[in-house]
């Protein structure tokens, strides 16, 4: 055993031990560095830098809006079977989602997620309408989105109405001159009706169509 002992300590200092042990470090660096470039984990474009503020693809964060075309609502198409083009250097014509949650977390309004959409067709722009999870309050506010190009791009203008209890479902529409918004608001118990003030931003409570606590629903 002492003799073994000494032989194994005699290899361990030896120049062929520390050549070995030396080009299997080097190697292993190597082979860590390649791995780190080629493996990287996938990191999905909607939650970056998005995901920072609570928009990330799992069960919400995945919903997202996608743009229609067709004669009827019978005959519906993507917009990517149209062939539109943001601009001519892009090397793919535009395709769904054209929103998701990133779309109004990166214009500086946290969101956990999009959904409920209600298109409002005005001085040839198309305004887009919809439920955003706010990732601070966790409430849904009612944003709005701008295309000026048939829905191709879209620009996140803000948020048109917050109130103290959830929203969705913005069914918008216009009546005599003035444009009107009609929310889902089940949490509080009633179904009201907005006024446009400034349009598309700034809107004011014009009646009450019903209230849970007077139907005794």
């Amino acid at each position: 055993m002492g003799v073994l002992n000494r032989r194994l300590g005699q290899f361990l200092r030896s120049n062929s031990f520390l050549f070995l042990l030396s080009s299997a470090l080097v190697l292993g660096s190597v082979a860590f560095a390649f791995s780190r470039i080629a493996f990287s984990p996938f990191r999905s474009p909607v939650a970056s830098p998005a995901a920072a503020e609570g928009c990330r693809p799992d069960g919400e964060g995945s919903w997202a809006v996608g743009v229609f075309y067709g004669d009827s609502p019978l005959s519906l198409k993507p917009i990517e079977d149209w062939n539109e083009w943001r601009n001519a250097s892009e090397a793919w014509p535009v395709a769904n989602p054209v929103l998701t949650c990133a779309t109004p977390t990166n214009a500086g309004f946290p969101s956990n997620f999009v959904a409920d959409p209600f298109l409002f067709s005005k001085d040839g722009a198309l305004y887009l309408f919809f439920e955003t999870k706010n990732s601070i309050t966790l409430q849904g506010d009612i944003g709005v989105a701008v295309s000026k190009d048939d829905g191709a791009t879209w620009q996140h203008l803000g948020i048109a109405l917050d109130e103290k209890w959830h929203l969705s479902y913005p069914f918008v529409f216009s009546y005599q001159d003035q444009i009107y918004m009609m929310p889902e608001g089940n949490q509080k118990g009633e179904l009201r009706l907005y006024r446009a003030l400034q349009f598309p931003l700034k809107w004011e409570l014009e009646k009450f169509f019903w209230c849970k606590k007077e139907w005794g629903a």
